[in-house]
């Protein structure tokens, strides 16, 4: 393990004669004014319409979450403090360890992972996802990667420069692999890939393999569980719904 890493825009024409406006009905001005304030009327009632749509849609999302039970591929999938433990001299602590798993409505399903370590500088997320439609796994794909840089870049302390240096690894349909560094220094490292409907992420901070045999050796065995992983919704058995 590296040294204890750093904490985280016509003229106007003449004037009309008298009764003319009235003759021809309003000014055009007026009906300019009135044409602009109708369209403006509409657009914003149309983006309240939407914004409540979107409310209302991601309400009923979230709302309908369930909890996932975690099969076994699903489980080895994840990179955990103890999957860390046999590569890095750590001292594993169960209380900074955090688990968060759901499915959705639509059959798409969520599990993040967390261990933080604020006294060591030891940080674990590893995220899966699961999406049915393939657009929606590529949306997922880009907003783990997204939120990483954001989050490096915006969050408290110094920027994390992401080395980005995917030839060092990769796996499945589309995947990123880099380096974290502050003041030039690797600390951690980062890694998100996307398999079909599949989504794979990985932050890694106070814990960094810079070898590409060790780097593979490390994530392939989660990521060919969750190539395994099946994150559909078992039906029940006549056992089960006669319980109910």
């Amino acid at each position: 393990m590296e040294s204890t890493p750093p904490p985280f825009r016509n003229p106007s024409p003449p004037p009309l004669p008298a009764n003319a406006a009235g003759a021809l009905g309003a000014a055009p001005a007026d009906t300019r004014r009135k044409t602009v304030l109708a369209i403006i009327i509409g657009v914003v009632v149309a983006i309240v319409l939407g914004v409540i749509g979107i409310v209302g849609f991601a309400a009923i999302y979230l709302f309908s979450a369930e909890e996932l039970e975690l099969s076994e591929d699903v489980l080895e999938a994840v990179v955990t403090v103890e999957d860390a433990e046999e590569w890095f001299e750590i001292e594993v602590n169960k209380d900074f360890e955090e688990w968060d798993t759901d499915r959705y409505f639509d059959g798409s399903a969520q599990i993040y992972y967390y261990y933080n370590d604020e006294a060591d500088s030891i940080y674990i997320n590893c995220n899966l996802t699961y999406e049915p439609k393939r657009s929606d796994a590529l949306m997922a794909y880009g907003i783990e990667w997204g939120g990483l840089k954001l989050s490096n870049r915006m969050g408290p302390g110094d920027p994390i420069e992401i080395e980005e240096q995917s030839d060092l690894f990769s796996w499945g349909d589309a995947s990123r692999f880099a380096f974290q560094k502050l003041d030039g220094e690797r600390y951690g490292i980062a890694f998100v890939a996307r398999k079909g409907g599949k989504v794979f992420f990985l932050d890694l901070w106070g814990l960094v393999l810079e070898e590409e045999d060790e780097i593979a050796e490390f994530l392939l065995p989660h990521l060919e569980a969750l190539e395994r992983a099946s994150f559909r919704k078992k039906p029940k058995t006549t056992t089960e719904e006669s319980e109910d």
